[in-house]
C-alpha cells in the first residue's frame, strides 16, 4: 500500500503562503508519514515563470551535491554538527546568493537593493533584539514559563519596533 515506509512522496505544497495545516492542499497535506511537502521560494516561482527550469533543476542538483559532499567532510571532525553544517552552508548560499541573483538578473533588478530592503532591516532589527535580550537575561538565570512567555513577547515588541523605524529610513 502507498502508506508502506518503502514508499516516499514528495508534493508541492501549493499553499501560496498559507498554512496547510488550517487549509489543507492535497496530496502535501495527508497526514502519514511518507509524503513531503516542499514549497517554493519566490526566487524559485521567478526562475519557473521565465521558463529556466533547467537552470533551476542544476541548481538544486548543485546544492544536493555539495550537501552531501560537505556533510559526509564535515561529519567526521564534527559529528552530527557537522552534518547540520554541510546542509546549511549550501542551502544558505543557493536562497541568499544564487536564486536571488538569477532571478534579478531575468528582471532586471539589483542584488544591492534587494540586500538592503529585504535582509538588512531584518538582520539590524535581530541583532538589536538580541543585544538586548543578551544584556537583560543572563544564561545563568532560571526562568519560570510566564517569565518565558513575556520574554518572548518583549523580544518581538522590541523587533517589530526596531524592524519599523529602520524600514522608514532605508533606502528604496
Amino acid at each position: 500500500p502507498a502508506t508502506s515506509h518503502v514508499h516516499l512522496f514528495v508534493a508541492a505544497a501549493g499553499n501560496d503562503g498559507w498554512n496547510n495545516d488550517l487549509d489543507p492542499v492535497y496530496p502535501a497535506s495527508y497526514n502519514v508519514d511518507n509524503v513531503i511537502a516542499v514549497a517554493a521560494t519566490p526566487f524559485e516561482a521567478v526562475l519557473a515563470g521565465t521558463a529556466r527550469m533547467k537552470t533551476l533543476a542544476m541548481l538544486t542538483i548543485v546544492e544536493g551535491v555539495a550537501n552531501l559532499a560537505l556533510s559526509v567532510a564535515l561529519a567526521i571532525p564534527y559529528g552530527i554538527v557537522g552534518v547540520a553544517l554541510g546542509t546549511m552552508i549550501p542551502a544558505l548560499l543557493v536562497r541568499l546568493v544564487a536564486l536571488p541573483w538569477l532571478a534579478l538578473r531575468e528582471l532586471g533588478g539589483s542584488y544591492g537593493a534587494l540586500a538592503r530592503r529585504a535582509w538588512a532591516v531584518p538582520a539590524l532589527a535581530g541583532a538589536i533584539t538580541f543585544v538586548l535580550l543578551r544584556l537583560g537575561v543572563r544564561p545563568t538565570d532560571r526562568l519560570d514559563w510566564p517569565a518565558l512567555l513575556g520574554l518572548a513577547a518583549g523580544c518581538q515588541a522590541v523587533f517589530l519596533a526596531v524592524y519599523a523605524a529602520a524600514a522608514r529610513f532605508a533606502p528604496a
